[in-house]
């Protein structure tokens, strides 16, 4: 009879090569904050992966191996991400996964200067060109800029602005004030920019600045608890008849039915192509992908998910188009390479330099619609219906 360590090793075993080059998995770490302040941003992305998973282990695997997510709790605290990936570089992995917010891809980015690949969740990060460091969809500067630009040709003049003080937040509140001193707005102004902590249980003094400034539309730049937080105040405030302009992160129509009873009347986001009318064929059979994958597996579309599913097809894509037992070396090559890659953003093209491969061109603007609890093509004030 096998002895009881003997029998627990055999899980682990099944993780690892059985010979030479055979191997029964093919094993990709993936750093995600399943517990503490991000965790719903953790466990959304991390279903995804395991959705994704299934779909390419029924196509075959990666060169006839099955694919096996391994997941790190990163707990959104960055020494934690880091003290994982000084664990996880000494096996020499191909490539690593996540993490999922800002400040633990910053954190982590500068242990992959000599490789492997590194793929952050978060489209907040701006990793140096030709790094191995990668990021997902459209850098939060154009998602930003382009926003500012397209709500003015939509009529509105008066921009509020609240970030929390975290990392992303305060890109939002340095783009706010590029945007605004730009020769090119000055028919526009920007009435108020207010910051909070993402753990303050109150931010009634900011809002009241806000209301005081009368914008006829606020930018909301917070996540999780504290866009719930924010939410409420403004509400209170008697602010809900203002639109109410917030980043894709809240887009889920899971996390806004928690906050059905602080909703503005007009809530906007940007949005991903596929939720308006796709002419590229390409995008429509990634999207088809995607969403008959998601209602499959029993989920609710999230654009958190997406954030996570892009970079896990590209990199998984990559390892398939590579010869078996690429190097990371091999795998960076590739992806600075890569173009006309049809993903949930747009259309991917790594060979601009910016390590996100995508520029926003084929992204709309959606609202929520709280009657049927979904997401709408916005084309402006007067166009909702």
């Amino acid at each position: 009879m096998r002895s009881l360590a003997t029998a627990l090793l055999v899980p682990v075993m099944l993780l690892l090569p059985v010979s030479g080059s055979a191997q029964s998995t093919v094993n990709i770490d993936v750093l995600l904050p399943l517990t503490g302040a991000a965790a719903y941003s953790g466990v959304t992305q991390q279903a995804a992966a395991r959705v994704y998973e299934n779909v390419v282990n029924k196509t075959g695997g990666i060169h006839g191996v099955p694919l096996h997510f391994v997941f790190h709790d990163d707990q959104n605290d960055p020494k934690v991400a880091v003290e994982i990936v000084n664990e996880l570089l000494p096996q020499h992995p191909v490539a690593i996964l996540g993490p999922a917010v800002a400040a633990t891809c910053a954190a982590i980015a500068p242990l992959f200067v000599n490789g492997p690949v590194n793929y952050c969740f978060s489209p907040a990060l701006a990793p140096a060109k030709g790094g191995n460091v990668f990021a997902s969809a459209i850098t939060l500067h154009d998602v930003e800029f382009q926003m500012y630009a397209r709500l003015k040709k939509m009529g509105y003049k008066r921009f509020a602005v609240i970030a929390t003080t975290d990392a992303s937040g305060q890109l939002s509140l340095q783009y706010a004030h590029e945007w605004s001193g730009l020769a090119s707005n000055k028919d526009v102004q920007v009435v108020d920019i207010e910051a909070f902590s993402p753990a303050d249980i109150s931010i009634a003094a900011q809002v009241a600045k806000v209301k005081a400034a009368n914008p006829d539309i606020i930018c909301l730049y917070a996540i999780g608890t504290a866009f719930g937080t924010a939410l409420r105040e403004l509400s209170n405030a008697g602010l809900s008849d203002i639109t109410l302009y917030t980043t894709p992160a809240n887009a889920s129509v899971t996390q806004l039915d928690t906050y059905h009873a602080f909703l503005p009347k007009t809530l906007i986001t940007s949005g991903m192509p596929y939720q308006g009318k796709l002419t590229n064929p390409a995008m429509k059979t990634a999207a088809t992908e995607y969403l008959n994958s998601i209602k499959d597996a029993g989920l609710k579309f999230d654009t958190m998910q997406a954030y996570a599913w892009d970079p896990i097809k590209i990199t998984v894509s990559a390892l398939r188009a590579l010869p078996p037992g690429a190097t990371a070396a091999q795998l960076h090559t590739y992806l600075e390479g890569l173009h006309d890659f049809a993903g949930l953003w747009g259309m991917y093209d790594f060979r601009n330099g910016d390590q996100h491969g995508i520029d926003g061109r084929d992204s709309i603007y959606v609202y929520y619609d709280t009657t049927r609890n979904a997401w709408l093509p916005y084309d402006g004030p007067n166009a909702k219906g």
